[in-house]
């Protein structure tokens, strides 16, 4: 999986996770 700036979700920041989390809610 590809976070939202395109950095593993596993090296993501926990804020950086939930916003991914918003932007999948979201799409």
């Amino acid at each position: 999986k590809i976070g939202a700036h395109g950095k593993p979700v596993l090296f993501l920041h926990p804020k950086d996770f939930f916003g991914t989390l918003v932007e999948l809610e979201q799409a």
